[in-house]
């Protein structure tokens, strides 16, 4: 794997829990400037790539440190679990995203999967709103590299919070499908095993967009995940501690 020394790796945890803390509001607001940075240069006026889950979900980040005390984001995705959606009363992301493609079936793959992992005392989380620097994306070889250190704290992430499950959408223009294939993502199928169809995402202006499946990770992803530790031991974490209001810390 190439030297991951110049990037570190950020976990805001549910920003709106966290809010009195200042670094949470700065890193957060940088977050929503990558997002719409991102977003801006591939789809039409007018797309919002910020919601309602912004505020729950857990934002993973892979930073550059600009000077000792300034972070600044260049790749982030959000993992929103099903504990915080049914405690904020929201919709699990998947389904919404779904219901408002008019994909009845699609919507009820996932009502079911969910009811199971409740049934069955398990976690599922909705991944989604990859987004990396446009300048980043310049550059073929920085792009590799922090695709490698996703791969590390994807699966840590995850399997840290016990996460048993996870959807996601994967674009179909951006291939992104092929990428997340590696930790064991698999187009969603229907009750007869069937793959269903991409759906068109309305809040990206009906953007193409397979929705995934993850059951169990791949030995390789955990292999490597694992062979590469200490870049998630290495993290720095923002959210309020069960024994202290000190709102960031440094992970052992």
């Amino acid at each position: 794997m190439t030297e991951s020394k110049n990037f570190e790796i950020a976990i805001v945890r549910h920003a709106s829990d966290n809010w009195d803390n200042p670094e949470v509001q700065r890193l957060f607001a940088q977050i929503v400037q990558l997002k719409i940075q991102g977003y801006h240069c591939e789809y039409p006026e007018g797309v919002l790539p910020v919601d309602t889950t912004d505020f729950i979900c857990d934002h993973i980040v892979i930073c550059q440190r600009d000077t000792p005390f300034q972070l600044r984001p260049v790749l982030a995705f959000k993992s929103t679990n099903l504990e915080s959606c049914r405690r904020h009363r929201i919709s699990f992301p998947g389904i919404t995203l779904a219901e408002q493609a008019g994909a009845k079936p699609h919507a009820e793959t996932l009502r079911a999967i969910v009811a199971a992992c409740e049934r069955l005392h398990q976690n599922i989380a909705y991944v989604g709103s990859w987004t990396i620097s446009p300048d980043v994306r310049k550059n073929r070889d920085l792009v590799l590299q922090i695709k490698e250190i996703m791969k590390v704290i994807f699966y840590f992430y995850h399997s840290e919070l016990r996460i048993d499950k996870i959807v996601a959408g994967a674009t179909q223009r951006f291939k992104t499908g092929d990428f997340i294939k590696f930790w064991g993502f698999e187009p969603l199928l229907d009750s007869q095993n069937a793959v269903l169809e991409p759906i068109r995402v309305k809040h990206l202006f009906d953007e193409l967009v397979q929705l995934q499946y993850l059951q169990k990770f791949t030995d390789e992803s955990r292999n490597f995940a694992v062979a590469h530790s200490h870049i998630w031991h290495n993290r720095t974490e923002y959210s309020l501690l069960p024994d202290s209001r000190q709102a960031s810390k440094k992970a052992a």
